[in-house]
């Protein structure tokens, strides 16, 4: 119960003719906040163009050219699960999943092959979901072309009132829609279930989960699906949606022509949900056994506030986002100073338009038998903000974070990707929420903010969070031996109570440091510079030795990203030091350093619209400086910092501790965080320990002595490559490598040669066949099977062919394997190459199926692939696997962030430029035979593996030998 979620009601008015919104945006900020009358409606979207066909069907259209050439479609239906009965639960996602079984249009099994042929593939670019009160259709076109957008209008006909609902096809895809139930197995989902069942008493609301029950999907019949869907799926119950690069009125008119018919008529009504605000405090807790950290939350239920449709709608909503993050950074501080025992926390909302809003404060990743302890101390924060507020420094705070997001979204609105647009749009139809332009979003809120003081927060947040009509909701383990400790729902509201009678003196303000750096470095010189005339790519070293790219891209707006590839991270690790890469990665996601701590720093990035991140891991470290350019210099300076004098603090390590340590007793129980300890032991020798994920004994060996120690070596000795990559000048991005990475001490240049000896994985030479069978509950099997496939180093000129083969054979398996056997929910083929290790590729299926068919499923797999060995494609399903690649590589490639992966390990992973530009031509290369042969090459017997992980009613988990830790070995040393 911790994310945030949106789902649709009918709009509120309607137009009967298309129109479009205008205005100058200061002109619409300063005549809204000088009336009077704070009911003023917001201004819509300028680019917006809305209308209704005669049918009553709505449109909401965006004309967009980020991505070039595309068009994303969305046809949202006003109905979810929450208009079935007892009997149909499941229906309507049961539903969705029938309209790509048959219309008027496509016969059964044509839809998906059909869109194929033109570049989608599914799940990708073609898809559906069902919520509570929605059903969406999703559609990414590959161009503009107007017989492209008609085919899949045609599509949106047979989905809006042309579906066959055949009994054969819905017999069909029972197993489909129960292997897919399947798939929600788990602690988490037990939980929920637990939880949403009691969350709203007396609504109809925790019964109806649009997955349903495997008696209903089993149950419902035509009759069933006729009615729902003659009621519901109706043109006056539709909005059509489209973010497109082409004029909207060539939208409309072809919509026109294919779901302009019917007429309108009164939308149907939804059923009532019964949500009704809690008159008395009560909890509920929830427990499994596969749990192994506690969660604490105090809810409160609603129905949803009204619509965002006027400046006081909008106003209202900002005083309730600013008291909740000002919340949130008092837990964010608590959690980083070690004063509390849970590892994250903070205000959230799940809200479902029209349906029931639940607004918690929680806790999360604490020790079970803590949960008292985490209840207090959740209590004690939520009374001390109820009851004292926030200060001006912590409206500030938020004031700023938030305008600086409002920012960013207006500086880069205009080249965002079409995906954030319609989605944006749908939530907005879903909503009833007026949909503004991010400059006018921007500019209201300006004005407004300025306006709202500290007890004005304060009394939003008492307010949406009372202290007598609550419920207290705890999520704990069950297992042994901690039954003891498990409290009866009238203990934890006992507890609730007696937590919550407490009298916390205000909130203190901590001293702020007053700057990162008091001296900026002094600059290291550019002393070489090519450039790639087709790619446009300039390519430098600097003084000390580090690798330089750059490349202009204004595909999107006033953004660009820096990323800094440290060579090291896992390529170093012997098995004494195993995991201590992954540990070294928590300092980079709490930056502290030797004079500033972990929340100096994040308050002097507050109100930035660029920020910093990292990780490590395979053979680099990884920084990252991303956002608004003009914002660069203050996250390059931590950059700069986080190179030179890091520090792990004890907090954030002893955190990482508690919950890597509950992911590890978690995983014992959990069959699908099996997979990589089992897929690793299977195809390594046990010496190679660098990819397995790491045991309890292996984390007891782990000090944040020896993790700071191994960090700071790695930075030390570890050759650095730079890419600059987005709407940033050559001289600026010049300038910012020179001043914080070309002032670095000097160190040897980067090239795939470094440690080249530390790149060869030692592959088991054994029968690579495992069956694991754990104790659990969760009724799942995971099936992988494969072989060992082209790596990124030597063979990577076989990447391209096997890419093409998984392609096809993805196709088959949703074909044969889901659809026609119904052995699996998803599957497809894959292929990876772990970037600069050699003979560490593979070529492999996993699908989750039902225990008692998981050898059915792997021998499946094997056979297919085995096909594919003897017959390989054929020049059909060649063309149509290189009309899905192109779809892909022709849009990411327009993309800063493409460029901003190939560049940032270029020279070290030893690639090229012409390569990367050529895609299309090598793809084209190749002809059936020549994939088959390549395929072939790799799925030998020799290079098999199939790995099956199931229950077992009597099987004890594995467990892996202790690796004892020797530090004098963890420190690694360059070749």
């Amino acid at each position: 119960m911790n994310d945030r979620s949106t789902s649709r009601t009918r709009r509120p008015g309607r137009t009967d003719t298309a129109t479009c919104a205008t205005g100058l945006v200061s002109l619409i900020a300063s005549a809204f906040l000088a009336t009077s009358g704070s009911a003023q409606p917001l201004p819509e979207h300028p680019d917006i163009v809305r209308g209704e066909l005669a049918n009553g069907l709505d449109y909401v259209i965006l004309s967009h050219g980020t991505p070039k050439d595309r068009v994303q479609m969305y046809l949202n239906i006003s109905s979810g699960s929450l208009n079935e009965t007892q009997e149909t639960r499941g229906l309507a996602h049961f539903l969705e999943h029938m309209a790509f079984n048959g219309g008027q249009n496509f016969a059964p099994g044509e839809v998906v092959p059909f869109f194929e042929s033109i570049g989608l593939t599914f799940g990708r670019d073609q898809n559906a979901y069902t919520s509570f009160n929605e059903t969406v259709y999703t559609l990414e076109l590959p161009d503009t072309e107007v017989d492209t957008l008609d085919k899949g209008l045609l599509f949106f006909q047979d989905v809006q009132g042309g579906l066959l609902l055949d009994e054969t096809e819905i017999e069909a895809e029972r197993q489909v829609i129960l292997n897919e139930e399947r798939t929600g197995y788990g602690p988490q989902r037990r939980i929920f279930d637990q939880i949403f069942e009691k969350i709203a008493p007396g609504s109809i609301v925790g019964e109806r989960l649009p997955i349903g029950t495997p008696e209903t999907i089993s149950s419902v019949g035509r009759d069933d699906f006729l009615s729902y869907y003659e009621r519901f799926y109706t043109s006056n119950n539709t909005t059509f949606i489209a973010v497109a690069d082409m004029e909207p009125w060539i939208v409309v008119d072809a919509l026109e022509r294919y779901l302009g018919e019917g007429i309108d008529v009164p939308p149907p009504a939804d059923a009532d949900p019964n949500v009704r605000s809690y008159d008395e405090s009560f909890a509920i807790v929830a427990t499994d056994k596969e749990l192994t950290s506690a969660d604490v939350a105090i809810v409160t239920v609603d129905r949803p506030a009204a619509a965002v449709t006027t400046v006081e709608g909008l106003r209202r909503e900002l005083v309730v986002g600013l008291a909740r993050a000002a919340f949130n950074r008092r837990l964010d501080r608590l959690i980083a100073e070690d004063k509390v025992s849970f590892r994250s926390g903070g205000v959230s909302e799940t809200d479902l338009a029209d349906t029931i809003s639940i607004s918690q404060v929680s806790v999360a990743g604490g020790d079970g038998e803590n949960w008292r302890r985490m209840l207090d101390e959740l209590a004690f924060e939520y009374q001390r903000a109820r009851l004292h507020g926030f200060t001006a420094l912590e409206l500030l705070d938020a004031r700023r974070e938030l305008i600086a997001g409002y920012e960013q979204f207006a500086d880069t609105e205009d080249t965002l990707p079409a995906s954030v647009h319609i989605n944006r749009i749908n939530a907005a139809v879903s909503s009833g929420d007026t949909l503004m332009s991010g400059g006018q979003r921007l500019e209201l809120a300006r004005e407004i903010v300025r306006e709202i003081e500290a007890s004005e927060i304060s009394e939003a947040f008492a307010e949406a969070f009372p202290d007598d009509r609550v419920a207290v909701v705890l999520e704990l383990p069950e297992g042994e031996p901690r039954n003891g400790w498990i409290p009866s729902e009238a203990d934890a509201l006992a507890a609730l109570r007696e937590a919550l009678d407490v009298e916390p003196e205000p909130w203190t303000d901590a001293e702020r440091a007053s700057a990162l750096m008091e001296v900026l470095p002094e600059s290291g010189p550019t002393v070489e510079i090519t450039h790639h005339a087709a790619s446009d790519v300039w390519s430098a070293w600097l003084s000390n030795g580090t690798r330089l790219h750059y490349r202009y891209m204004d595909e999107r707006e006033n953004f660009a990203s820096v990323s800094i590839s440290v060579a090291g991270g896992t390529l170093f690790e012997v098995p004494t030091a195993h995991g201590l890469t992954e540990a070294s990665g928590i300092a980079f996601s709490r930056p502290a350093t030797r004079s500033l701590s972990s929340t100096q720093i994040s308050d002097l990035m507050t109100g930035l619209k660029a920020g910093f991140a990292g990780n490590a891991g395979g053979d680099t470290l990884q920084l990252s400086v991303t956002g608004n350019p003009d914002d660069f210099d203050m996250p390059m300076q931590l950059a700069h910092l986080m190179l030179t004098e890091p520090l792990i603090e004890a907090p954030a390590f002893n955190q990482w501790k508690q919950g890597r340590r509950q992911q590890i007793r978690q995983s014992a129980l959990v069959p699908a965080m099996q997979i990589p300890d089992a897929l690793m032991r299977t195809i390594l020798t046990p010496k190679e320990t660098r990819f397995f994920p790491i045991d309890e004994p292996t984390l007891d060996g782990i000090t944040v002595e020896r993790t700071q120690n191994w960090l700071e070596d790695l930075l030390i000795r570890g050759p650095i490559e730079v890419a600059i990559v987005g709407d940033i000048s050559r001289e600026r991005a010049f300038d910012l490598a020179e001043q914080y990475v070309g002032s670095l001490p000097e160190r040897g240049r980067i090239s795939l040669d470094f440690r080249r000896s530390s790149r060869r994985i030692a592959l088991s030479e054994q029968d690579r066949v495992t069956l694991r069978e754990i104790d659990t509950q969760t009724e799942q099997a995971f099936v992988i099977v494969g072989s060992m496939g082209p790596d990124s180093v030597v063979e990577r000129k076989d990447t391209y062919p096997i890419r093409l083969a998984t392609q096809t054979l993805s196709s088959r398996m949703l074909k044969t394997i889901r659809e026609e056997e119904q052995l699996v929910y998803s599957i497809n083929a894959s292929s990876v190459a772990v970037p600069g290790f050699e003979d560490m590729g593979l070529v492999f299926s996993v699908g989750m199926t039902d225990p008692e068919r998981s050898d059915m499923l792997a021998d499946r797999i094997d056979d297919m692939f085995t096909d594919f060995v003897i017959n390989g494609p054929t020049a059909e399903e060649v063309d149509v696997a290189y009309g899905q690649t192109l779809n892909t590589l022709d849009e990411q490639i327009e993309r800063a962030a493409f460029w901003s992966g190939v560049l940032k390990d270029l020279t070290y992973h030893d690639r090229d430029l012409d390569d990367v530009l050529g895609y299309r031509e090598i793809y084209g290369s190749y002809t059936p035979e020549a994939i088959r042969e390549v395929f072939a090459s790799y799925y030998t017997d020799g290079e098999k593996f199939r790995v099956i992980i199931r229950p077992t009613s009597s099987a004890e988990p594995e467990e892996a030998a202790p690796v004892e830790a020797t530090p004098a070995e963890d420190v690694p040393t360059g070749e």
